[in-house]
C-alpha cells in the first residue's frame, strides 16, 4: 500500500513538473521578442503584439542622448509562469543597459521586478498588461 502511494505522488509531481516546464517553454517566444524589442531589432510601432511601446525602452534611446546607442544588453529571468494556454501571467525580473561605441553606459535598469498578464491570440503570446514598482 505504502509503495502504491509513493508511486502515485511521484506520478503526480512528474506530471506536475512537466506541465511548469511546459508552461516556461511556451512563453520563450515572448521572452525572445522582447528582448528584440529592447534592443530595437523591431519597430515599436508594428501593431503585432501590442502593447509593444510599453516594454519597448529602445524606442525613446535616440531622443534621450545624443550619441549613438551602440549595444543594448538585456536580461530577462522569469520567476513564475502560469498560464491555461490561452490566458496568464508572468512575473519577471529583467536586467538592461544600454552602451554607447566607447562601451559607457547611456542609460539602464537593474533587477525590475515586473508583472506580466499574457494572452495568446492566433497562437501568439502577447504581453497585454505590465505591473512594475515605480
Amino acid at each position: 500500500m505504502k509503495k502504491a502511494i509513493l508511486i502515485l505522488i511521484a506520478s503526480v509531481l512528474v506530471i506536475l513538473g512537466g506541465l511548469v516546464a511546459l508552461m516556461y517553454h511556451d512563453t520563450n517566444e515572448l521572452t525572445h521578442h522582447v528582448k528584440e524589442l529592447f534592443r530595437g531589432e523591431i519597430d515599436p510601432a508594428l501593431p503585432e503584439r501590442t502593447p509593444s511601446g510599453t516594454y519597448n525602452q529602445a524606442t525613446h534611446y535616440e531622443s534621450l542622448y545624443p550619441r549613438e546607442v551602440a549595444e543594448v544588453d538585456i536580461t530577462i529571468l522569469r520567476l513564475f509562469v502560469l498560464h491555461d494556454f490561452n490566458d496568464g501571467f508572468m512575473e519577471v525580473y529583467y536586467f538592461y543597459e544600454a552602451r554607447d561605441s566607447e562601451s559607457r553606459v547611456l542609460c539602464g535598469s537593474w533587477g525590475i521586478r515586473s508583472h506580466w498578464v499574457i494572452h495568446k491570440e492566433d497562437g501568439v503570446w502577447q504581453i497585454v498588461e505590465i505591473h512594475e514598482d515605480p
